[in-house]
């Protein structure tokens, strides 16, 4: 194949062109794009380094600091049971029938 010359014509060419330029300044705009998010978010806890320790079954009883402000343990607002806790009955109208005991 390396012998045999393909024909391409001129407007395939230029199309060849601008894909590339438009690949390019894609690929240019997702690099900023993800820079960018990346200064603003952090990074993942548990890192990708992390996982692939525990994959390989290494124990990490802590990860590293992701950069987001520290949570205390045991925040109320997040526990399940005083969100259920606090929760309101619905209301009901629903009646039922009264069972009387056989004679």
């Amino acid at each position: 194949m390396a012998d045999q010359k393909v024909n391409v014509t001129e407007e395939q060419r230029k199309k060849l062109d601008d894909a590339k330029k438009q690949l390019a300044a894609n690929r240019e705009a997702q690099a900023k794009m993800s820079e960018q998010e990346g200064a603003a978010a952090g990074k993942p806890t548990p890192t990708q380094e992390e996982n692939d320790l525990a994959k390989l079954g290494a124990y990490l009883p802590e990860h590293e600091a992701d950069g987001s402000p520290e949570q205390p343990m045991g925040y109320p607002e997040m526990n399940p049971l005083n969100k259920q806790a606090a929760a309101k009955p619905a209301p009901s109208n629903y009646q039922t029938r009264t069972v009387k005991p056989a004679e």
